[in-house]
């Protein structure tokens, strides 16, 4: 008779690690779905109702969303985060419609359709569970993630996301870049002078054409806006150039890439600080940027 031994134990192993890989994941799944971070909210709610919606990469997050409320008295919530693009915003945006209500105004800041597209790939295997777009979307973009995805659900929470939702505390809205650009930071985007701009991708502006048809399907305003530059950051005629390429698809951008020739504005070469988010806002408020939804005070008051 043969020693079955080696077999049993194997089947143990696998029936352990089954057992183990489920538990666990459903503890990840627990704290992620309990935690305040921007996307979690949006899987565990029905009938949120904001008035105005924010997408974009880190350059999004420099709408603060609690002062952009104190301002304006319409709710607003931020779903930008770090390196993410069009396809991932495509992806949320629907599946937020799905079960709240649509937003009076999309705002989406214009650099989430530049560069690689893909990098949400990384990420959004943690809504393997929560959303079929994102399962159906992750199999056509990246099979092995969604095979690896399929087989553990600890694996799917192998990404930033937890961590960052675990770090999340009340509200992630109020998540903001602090801070001032260092003087080495501002010599290098001064002493460089040949950075490019490449036009938008076929399927970055087809991405965003699809953004819009399903926002006008609800009834949303979309409004896209180029959110300022450091100075110097481009030569003269380089963003006008890239934003007449893709106002073709989207219509009007508004174009506040040189709003600011103030160094102590910005974090970093990319990102405008929290005190450059309320000089950003406050002159959005001056243009009209928010109307119908929002008039001045002026205005309002009849004065």
């Amino acid at each position: 008779m043969k020693n079955t031994r080696p077999v049993l134990s194997l089947l143990v192993l696998l029936l352990f690690f089954f057992i183990g890989d489920r538990m666990i994941g459903y503890v990840f799944n627990y704290l992620f779905m309990r935690s305040n971070f921007r996307y979690a909210t949006i899987y565990k709610s029905e009938g949120l109702n904001y008035d105005v919606l924010i997408f974009g990469n880190s350059r999004g997050r420099s709408y603060y969303a609690p002062y952009m409320e104190e301002k304006l008295g319409l709710t607003c919530y931020n779903l930008s985060y770090n390196r993410l693009r069009i396809p991932f915003i495509n992806l949320v945006f629907n599946d937020y419609l799905e079960k709240n209500v649509p937003p009076k105004l999309i705002i989406v800041e214009i650099h989430s359709l530049m560069g690689y597209l893909d990098g949400h790939l990384s990420v959004i295997k943690i809504f393997y569970d929560m959303s079929e777009r994102m399962r159906k979307h992750l199999a056509t973009y990246n099979h092995k993630e969604w095979q690896l995805s399929r087989l553990s659900r600890v694996y799917r929470y192998n990404g930033e996301f937890l961590i960052r939702a675990l770090l999340s505390g009340k509200s992630d809205q109020y998540w903001m870049i602090q801070g001032k650009a260092s003087q080495a930071v501002i010599e290098s985007v001064l002493s460089k002078k040949d950075r490019k701009l490449n036009p938008p991708s076929g399927r970055a502006l087809q991405e965003a054409k699809a953004f819009m048809e399903t926002a006008n399907a609800y009834g949303c305003e979309v409004r896209f806006v180029y959110n300022p530059n450091m100075p110097g950051f481009y030569q003269e005629g380089i963003v006008d150039k890239y934003i007449a390429s893709l106002q073709k698809t989207t219509g009007k951008v508004w174009d506040y890439s040189d709003l600011f020739q103030d160094f102590t504005l910005f974090r970093d070469d990319l990102h405008i600080n929290i005190e450059g988010c309320y000089e950003l806002i406050d002159q959005q408020i001056a243009d009209g940027f928010y109307f119908p939804f929002f008039e001045q005070r002026e205005e309002q008051n009849g004065e």
